[in-house]
């Protein structure tokens, strides 16, 4: 029974050492910033600071700051390694994700600049790079987040985990202080029909100290009033900026 009782265990092991490695390969994993173990990312505390793995930081409008970031190769062979910072992705639960390296970062992936996109690590070896705060003088008070990333990909081989792109990443919490004004106002409105599509054209423009989302429905209703037709668009403005955004939708058919 004892013997029985320990294959069993050692069954239920190997199933959850089999969903570790599958959850490691999914698509979404480039977002999610796994760690494989053999490279490490961790920032380089400034003297007197609390040592903490995630930047932290508390700056005004247009100021700049130098932080380091150490990154290492446990492994036994040399690493090629990408290095970009990305957005945080918007999310309605508490998971953190970020972009990736193929989509636009407009936000603190922009004012994070660094020294080298790419990065070579012999077996054993680290480096450490600067992490250059650079914000515009327009940024948004309030909470911006994002994170730096340092991805490898792996090498073709017999092993299907070979090839996949592993990373890690350092979160990034950027705190934009000063006096929190939230106004904007809608300088031009045009509604305007073709043959075939309704447009409507706004411009919004971002007076106070805050970023500003501005959020549109075009709507087209029956003469009874029934909703026979939306169009939904959201863009965010940036402080002392206009945004121009156009919403169309096609006209309905005749005798519609």
């Amino acid at each position: 029974m004892l013997k029985h009782q320990s294959l069993k265990f050692a069954a239920i092991l190997n199933l959850a050492f089999y969903l570790v490695l599958m959850l490691a390969a999914s698509p979404n994993a480039q977002a999610k910033l796994y760690n494989f173990g053999t490279l490490d990312v961790q920032p380089v505390a400034r003297e007197g600071a609390q040592n903490q793995s995630w930047f932290v930081e508390y700056l005004q409008p247009g100021q700049q700051l130098q932080e380091q970031l150490r990154i290492s190769n446990f492994s036994a062979e040399p690493k090629e390694l990408m290095v970009y910072a990305a957005d945080s992705n918007a999310s309605e639960t508490q998971t953190f994700s970020v972009k990736t390296s193929q989509e636009t970062s407009e936000d603190i992936g922009e004012w994070i600049k660094l020294p080298t996109q790419s990065l070579s690590l012999a077996a054993g070896e680290s480096k450490i790079l600067s992490v250059n705060f650079i914000l515009p003088k327009n940024a948004g008070v309030g909470l911006h987040s994002g994170a730096v990333i340092v991805r490898e990909k792996g090498q073709p081989g017999s092993d299907q985990f070979n090839n996949i792109e592993k990373e890690k990443g350092v979160r990034v919490y950027l705190n934009v202080t000063g006096p929190a004004i939230t106004k904007s106002e809608i300088t031009k409105f045009q509604l305007t029909e073709s043959p075939s599509a309704i447009t409507a054209t706004v411009n919004l423009a971002n007076l106070g100290t805050t970023d500003t989302t501005g959020t549109y429905d075009l709507n087209l209703t029956t003469i009874t009033g029934d909703l026979f037709e939306n169009a939904h668009f959201e863009d965010k403005v940036k402080p002392a900026t206009a945004e121009t955004h156009r919403i169309s939708m096609a006209k309905p058919r005749i005798g519609f």
